[in-house]
Formats: C-alpha cells, structure tokens, sequence
C-alpha cells in the first residue's frame, strides 16, 4: 500500500491506496502516479490470521514536463515597438521549472525564470506569433501560438515625391507609400510652400505651408495628384505628410520651379516729346508687375503695327521720329517670355501741328478785265486743321479765309499776274508755287499824239509810241493825214513821201485792239522847204553776235553838199532811240560803212539813215536785223525732291529747273546729268538722265542711301551753258547682301557670334539682331549695334539656325540666310534619385529615369553604394566609402552581397562625354535576418572581477532587443551592453 505526501499542498489528509500482491511474489509495479510527487509505501503481509504492516518508506517520482500552460497576458508599451508579456505558472509544473522560453515565429527571444517579459524592438502594426515554452530537467511543455498585434506607430520612411511634369500653372506629382507605414495609412497630405518669399513691409516676410491636397483612398502603391493654380517661375517645395492612427511622418522636400507663361499687369507706355518740329517722340514703358519668368524682349506695336525689331530685356525706351505732324499715334508695349508675350493697353498721342506741306498752285480764271477768280484745292498733307487761306499776287496779299475760291478785283486789263497760294495751320504756313494769267482786254487809253520829223521838203516821217494803256494787243495802227488815212498796220512809224515842200500837215494815230480803239491828239508840222531826198535804208550786216555792221548810199538828190550822216538805232519794241552823228572828219563819212559794237546777242535793231545839207535833212527808211546767238549764261541750279515709291523702297527724285538768266537765243531744250559720289576718292562721270524741252524729269533708277548730284544743261543754237551741282541723298534701304553669321567661340550655353557688314548696307546700319529661326518662328536671341554679340542661355547640345537681320530705319530691315550652330556637350542635369523597386535583407533593386536634361549623348550610368550608419546607431561612425555598384546604359540594377539590417545610401551618376552629373542620395536599410555567431567571446579577471566582452561575437541582422549572460546555466545579466563586469566570490573560482 502507498499514500501521497500532501503536506506541501493541502496539509495532513492522506490518501492511502493498497495494491494486492498474491503468491509468492515480493514485488509490484504502483501505476498512475503523479510526477515530481512524494510517496509514503509501505508493506503489509496479510495471511489467513492476520496482517502485520511494514514501517513507511519515502519514495519520489522524477520529473516530467509542466502541463497546463496558459497563453500571455499582453500590454502594448512604446508606441507598439514593445510588448509586456506576462504569464502564470504551469497548472502542473511537474518538477522545477528551470526556464520560460519565449519564441516569435520560431525565434527564440527569452529564456529565463522571470514570468513577465518586455518584448523590444518590434515593428508597429506587425502580426506576432509567440509560444511560451516552460521547461524541466525532464522537458519542456509548449502553449498553443497565440497571434499578437502590435499596436500602430506613427509612419516612417516617407520617400519624397518626384516631378512628373511642370508647367507654367500646374506640376503633376507623384509618390509611393512610405517604407515602414507602421499602420493604416489613413491619408496623404501634399503640402507645398513657395520658395519665395513674401515681404509684409514690416521687415518680416512670411513663408506659408499649405495643404494643397489630401488622398484619402490608400489602397494603392502610388499616386499622382496634379496641383494647379500656381503663378509662373515660381519656385515651390513639397512634401508628404502619411497619417495613420497613431501620427505622420512628412517627406523630404522636393523643390521644382514653374516654367515661365505670358506677363502680366502692363502697364501701358508713358510718351513724351523730345522734339515738337520735327515730331520726336520718346516712348517709355515699365517692366509687367508679373512678369512671369525672364523677360526676354519689348516690342513696340505702332498704330497696331509691329516692326521688325524689338528691344532687350534692359531697354525700357525708344525715340520715334518717323511721325507726321498732326497725327494721332497709338503705342502699345509687348513684353515676352519663354513662355509667352502679352500686351499693354495703348497709348494715344496726337503730334501737333506744321506747316501744311503739298500746296498746289491755284487754279486762275479771268473773268474780266479787272477781274481773276481764283480756286484751289487742300494740300496734300494738311498736317493740321487749315486756318486761313491767303493769296499773294504781285506782292500784295489777300485774305482768303477758309474757302476754296476768292475773286480778286480792282486789276488792270490785260496784264500778267502771277499769284500763289499760301496756307496755314497753326504750325505755320506753306506758299505754292506760282501760278501766272493775263486778265482780260479793255479799250486802250493814253494814246500819245505822233511824232513828226521832217525829212524833206517832200517827205515827212511819222512815229507813234504804243498807247500808254494799251489795255490789250494792239491789233493795229491808223494812221490819218488830215483825216485822211495813210497808214493801217502794226508798225509804229510811217514815212510819208510825194508831198508839197513847206505845207502844214496834220497827222493822227487811232489804237485799236479786240475791245475798242483810242485816238491820239492831232499834231501838226509842215515839210522843209528844200532838202536832200531819196535816201535808201541802210544795209545791215551782222558780223557776230554783239557786231552790226551798216552800210548806206547817198541820197538820190542831194540837193545840195551832205554836211553829216546821223545814224538812228533802236530795239525793237524799245522806246529809246540811239543817235550816232556822222559830221565830215568822222573816218564813216567817206566810206558810209559803220560798225556798231557791245550789242546785245539775238536781239533785233532796227537802224536808219539821216542825211543833211544846210537847206535841210532826209531820213530812210528803217531797216532791221537779229544778232546772232550765243551761248546762254546764268543756268540756275536744279531744285531737287527725295521721295520714295508708294509701295516699297525705291527712291524717288523729282527734279524741276528754271530757264538761264540770260538764254542769249532760242532755248532748244534742256539736259540733265546725274553723277554719283563714290566712297572713294574722286567724282564718277556725269550720266545723261534727261534730254528734252520741259524743265521737270523724275528719275527712278536710282540707289537707297546714295549721294547724287545734278546738273542742268541750257542749249541754243550757238552752244550750251551749265548750271552747278545740286546735291542729294536718296533715304534708307532694307540691307542686301546679308552673310551668313560666323561663330567665334561656342560653349556649351553661350556662343560668340561675328556679323559682317551687309554687301549693300542701303544706309546707315542701327540694329544687329541675331534670330534662331525654326519651321515657322524667328526668335530673337540677341540685338545691338555691334558686330560681335554674345547668345547667352542656350541649350547644351543643341542645333540651332541662327541668321543676322540688319536695320537702317524704322521698317526698314532684311534678314539673311542662316548658319547651324550646335552648342557644345555639358553634363547632364535634372537627375532624380534612384527608387527602391524590391528591397531584402541582402538585395535590393533599384531603377532610374532619364535626365530631364541630358545636354548630351548619354554614355553610362553609375550606380553607387555608400554605407550609412545603422539606424539605432547612438555614436558617430566613420563614413564608408563608396562603391559603384553598376556602371552601363541600363535603368536598372539590382544590388546583392549587402549585409542584413544595413543602413545604405545609394545614388546615380549619369555621363555624357562633357561630364557627369550625380541625382541625390536615397537612404534605405535592407530587412532583418536571425544573428549569427562570428567569434568567441574574451574573458579577463582579476582577484576580485571577472572582465566579459562579447562586442565582436554576433553579427546582429536585426535590430538588437537584449543580450543574455549566465554563468552555470543562471542569467546573470539581460540588456543591451556588450561588456559585464562579475564580482568574484569565495565559491567561484
């Protein structure tokens, strides 16, 4: 029989079981024992009389393995990086418990006799399987695997987001989930602040954070958010903010710039006057408040028309001087960007007022005698409103208002007036040329009584002067001899002949023209009464042009000794008579031949012959005859006009001429020559432009920008004369003959440009411009007046068509045929940080984009790896260093050989044959894996302590929760050191 020793557990109740044994048999097998467990056994021999019982023998069970074990009881600490475990002891420990045994998915974590362990190091939000394990000398008992959550953890690792594109308004974003969200992410935050800051005015300037978006729908592994309404060529930065239910986390930043778009907020130019006559205008303008970007050029717009030029982003003024008078101008300011141009308001001025230009000489009526009707018709160019009209006519003026016709009166019949019109503004007057009339006949008036000269006793000469009035053209002359007419024609002389020597005559002389007829005074005289008669005219011979030589005979009946010759000469047309007397010691008197010098050339006498004795005198007849011509004298100038042709550049010169001072004959026509002045020394021979018998010629086959002379030729008969060179210049030409440009030096954004000077310039060259010219645009690129301009801000390995355009004048501006220029290679930029594609804990692959710029042919990329420090690293550590884990034209590579729960960083270098260009740095850390033993660990003591270190005896993998240190299977120490200093005692050696 045997009982249980209770005493431990429920005091003195025994509980005593017999087991039979029959037979001879001295021993038994007891069954259903408990381990671990005292027993009392004893003996009792039973016969047929009686038993007799043995004293008790004390008799354990071993050990065996616990039962009844129960999971943990768990509180959540850290922030769900720990977990408190706590537990009960087995129900049925079965024998001394020698250590709890903790394992997470078949990790051993704890092993000791304490009943409550914090669980460290974990990962948020992460499903944990742990057994708890309870062991004796005779084995161990396990739990069911109860599964464990650790509570969520604010996220970390949240990579920033990359730049899909950029506008001038919007950047398209894109970002993944962070690599440790430690939870449900519950939202994305995009956050962004602009770069540039506000001043408030107060000395203080304000940078705001916005929240611009927020993506509630987490389910994905990247998105995209495209944030609009931004202003252009700003410069922004944005993060990510992830939330779950414990925080967020926020990105870095990622920092872009808006492209440029139009300006905006022009205002419009400012004009004033530089010059009131001739108009000058200067033309200001101000940069836009938005501008938007860079601003690359102005453009001014005149009237809503562009010229082909444009201004510098530092030119902010123009002086316009092609302006007409009186006219209104409206400028508007074009401000342009890369990304675009805009346009001011416009500006309206009116140029003031001068003097009208165009003034045509008046239309000439005669109405009467005494009468001219006088209308014209408004300059061409009024340049102004027209205040008064006057007339000039022979020195006097008329008011003639603001109408378009005058009758001027009170004139003298038939005579010749030459009157111009004058026109006036306010900016001054402007006379035409003039214009000549004849006003019409009236009846002559003032006729003087006749002269008589006796000129014999038979004969009596007779001569009459024009009326002093004549009022008209005298159609002609009668002549009455005591009422009796003689004498009807034209001439203003009779002789009258076959008369009676000593008788009283009376003559008269009626004038008559279309209009009526005057009659003179009568005068009488009567005839000699002896004296010589018939004398013939004299013969006239002209030797030249200032020479007259005269011959007569003597009179037929001489009635007498001639005592001296008179010779009587007169212009025709001329009242004034010229005597020359010829008495008996003049050399003439005998040989009756007189030459007459100091003539005028071509001009007609009229000559006669007087002879005399005592008793009286007789007259010949006139005779007349013409000097020859002679070369004329006193050619004016020619006036000259420079226009231009209505449609294009071709000049225009009007050329207009008066007749010489002194024609001396008939002007047969006129000649024109034309010269031009070469740069070079010297004069070019004359060119025959005109031949003819008007005095006006306008030539057209002329030169832009050209020097001319002109030269008028008069011609008679007896030769030419010339008057003196006038001088022009014909106006600006667009240039001709561009070249193309050549490049001095080129790099890889700038490029030295050499402009040769036009084969034509056509004028005086006052703007260079070099344009980039593609399939439809001109872009300028640079401008100036010098022949060497600089192209900044080009685009690395780029080809660009570049031409020179050249201007002389406002619109007057040619381009030229264009040269390639590519500028050098640069290494590339706009190079994004690689991304993590797969990450282990000894691999991790990665991949990359192209450079936004890659300013060349691109050669390789490099991948490099750069050892960080690990992430629980509490001390500094010295940098590794870096390692190119890749080099090739791939985007991808995949990186092998890493250490477990390693801290790296890794970026790209991309090369092109200018250089190489490094993307930032990614930081991430491979995944963790279980330790591992490397080496021993060191012992050292001395008389009083044991000296442990295990630094360099585990590879961790993984984030380190404790260390375990026991000394004859007892923890001696739990915790994160890797040093333990152990007091000796006296047992322990």
């Amino acid at each position: 029989m045997h009982h249980k020793d209770q005493r431990e557990s429920s005091g003195n109740c025994w509980i005593i079981r017999s087991i039979d044994s029959k037979g001879t048999s001295h021993q038994a097998h007891l069954f259903g024992l408990e381990p671990f467990t005292t027993y009392h056994v004893g003996v009792v021999a039973v016969n047929s009389a009686g038993q007799v019982s043995s004293p008790w023998t004390l008799v354990k069970t071993p050990e065996s393995s616990p039962s009844g074990l129960n999971n943990f009881t768990v509180d959540q600490r850290e922030n769900g990086r720990a977990l408190l475990l706590q537990w009960l002891e087995p129900v049925k420990s079965n024998g001394v418990i020698k250590a709890y045994n903790i394992f997470s998915d078949g990790l051993l974590e704890y092993s000791g006799l304490s009943r409550q362990f914090l669980f460290r190091r974990l990962v948020p939000f992460t499903l944990y399987t742990l057994t708890l394990e309870a062991c004796t000398a005779a084995g161990c008992a396990h739990s069911v695997p109860q599964p464990l959550w650790t509570v969520e953890a604010p996220p970390e690792s949240q990579l920033a987001p990359t730049i899909l594109s950029v506008e001038s308004t919007n950047v398209k974003l894109h970002w993944s989930q962070p690599a440790n969200p430690n939870g449900k992410i519950i939202r994305y935050e995009v956050i962004r602040r602009c770069l540039e800051r506000e001043d408030l005015g107060n000395g203080t300037t304000q940078v705001d954070e916005d929240i611009v978006f927020t993506e509630y729908n987490t389910e994905r592994n990247s998105w995209v958010y495209n944030d609009t309404g931004l202003q252009p060529w700003k410069q922004y930065a944005y993060k990510i903010c992830t939330w779950n239910s414990a925080g967020h986390t926020c990105s870095s930043w990622t920092v872009v710039r808006a492209l440029q778009a139009p300006p905006e907020s022009l205002s419009p130019p400012e004009i004033s006057y530089m010059s009131m006559n001739p108009p000058k205008l200067l033309i200001s303008w101000t940069p836009p408040q938005q501008p938007n970007g860079i601003i690359q050029t102005y453009r001014l717009q005149r009237n809503g028309v562009f010229p082909p030029f444009s201004f510098n982003a530092s030119t902010f003024n123009y002086t316009d001087s092609q302006l007409l008078p009186f006219s209104t101008y409206s400028y508007a300011v074009f401000a342009c960007t890369s990304g675009g141009c805009c346009t001011s308001k416009p500006t309206e001025i009116t140029t003031p007022e001068a003097p009208p230009s165009g003034v045509s000489p008046p239309v000439l009526w005669a109405i009467s005698a005494s009468q001219i009707n006088v209308s014209w018709s408004p300059p061409s160019m009024q340049n102004g409103k027209i205040t008064k009209y006057l007339l000039r006519c022979d020195g006097q003026e008329y008011m003639a208002g603001q109408g378009m016709s005058f009758l001027v009166s009170n004139l003298q019949p038939f005579t010749q007036y030459n009157i111009s019109l004058v026109a006036c503004t306010n900016g001054g007057c402007t006379a035409s040329q003039t214009a000549s009339i004849w006003t019409m006949e009236a009846p002559p008036e003032n006729m003087d009584p006749p002269k008589l000269h006796i000129t014999g006793s038979e004969s009596i000469e007779i001569t009459w002067k024009p009326p002093r009035k004549p009022h008209g053209q005298i159609r002609s002359y009668e002549l009455r001899r005591d009422g009796d007419i003689v004498y009807t024609g034209l001439e203003t002389h009779y002789h009258d002949f076959t008369l009676t020597p000593g008788i009283v005559y009376g003559y008269s002389v009626t004038a008559t023209n279309s209009q009526g007829s005057a009659l003179s005074p009568l005068v009488k005289d009567h005839t000699s009464p002896s004296a010589p008669s018939g004398l013939e005219p004299p013969k006239l011979h002209s030797r030249h042009a200032l020479e007259i030589v005269v011959d007569w005979d003597s009179p037929v009946k001489t009635n007498g000794e001639i005592i001296n010759y008179t010779l009587f000469i007169r212009e025709l047309f001329e009242r004034e008579i010229q005597t020359m007397c010829i008495n008996t010691t003049h050399s003439s008197f005998a040989t009756r031949s007189l030459t007459l010098k100091d003539l005028k050339p071509f001009h007609r006498y009229e000559i006669r012959v007087q002879a005399c004795t005592a008793l009286g005198c007789t007259s010949s007849d006139w005779a007349s005859i013409q000097t020859t011509e002679v070369p004329p004298l006193m050619q004016p100038a020619p006036h000259l006009e420079v226009q231009t042709a209505a449609r294009g550049f071709q000049p225009i010169i009007v050329v207009w001429w008066a007749g010489p001072l002194k024609p001396n004959g008939k002007i047969i026509y006129f000649e024109l020559y034309r010269r031009q002045i070469a740069t070079y020394p010297g004069k070019s021979s004359p060119l025959l432009t005109y031949n003819g018998s008007l005095n006006t010629f306008t030539d057209l086959e002329l030169l832009p920008f050209t020097e001319y002379e002109y030269q008028v030729w008069a011609v008679n008969s007896a030769g030419k004369a010339p008057s003196n060179w006038t001088w022009c210049r014909t106006g600006p030409a667009p240039p001709e003959g561009l070249k193309v440009p050549t490049f001095h030096t080129v790099s890889s954004t700038q490029a030295v440009v050499n402009i040769s000077t036009p084969e034509r310039p056509n004028g005086n060259v006052s703007l260079y411009r070099l344009f980039s010219s593609s399939s439809r645009t001109h872009t300028v690129m640079s401008e100036g007046l010098v022949t060497q301009q600089t192209l900044h801000d080009l685009r690395p390995f780029t080809t660009y068509a570049i031409g020179v355009e050249a201007c002389t004048c406002f619109n007057c501006c040619s381009r030229g045929p264009t040269a390639e220029l590519r500028t050098l290679p640069a290494p590339p930029s706009g190079l994004s940080p690689p991304q993590i594609q797969t990450l282990g804990s000894r691999m991790a692959f990665f991949h990359w984009t192209s450079p936004r710029f890659p300013n060349g042919v691109i050669h390789s990329y490099e991948l490099q790896l750069h050892r960080a420090c690990p992430p629980d690293s509490a001390r500094p550590c010295p940098p590794s260093h870096t390692e190119t884990k890749y080099w090739g034209p791939g985007h991808r590579a995949s990186l092998v050989g890493l250490q477990p729960y390693t801290a790296y960083r890794v970026q790209v270098v991309v090369h092109n044959e200018a250089g190489s260009t490094a993307s930032g740095w990614t930081s991430f850390s491979t995944k963790k894996e279980m330790p591992q033993y490397q080496a021993p660990f060191s012992v050292d003591s001395n008389e009083s302590t044991v000296y442990v270190n295990w630094s360099g005896t585990f590879l961790l993998n993984g984030q380190l929760k404790e260390y375990l240190v026991t000394n004859g299977g007892q923890q001696v120490y739990s915790g994160l050191d890797t040093t333990l200093y152990i007091s000796r005692t006296v047992d322990k050696s």
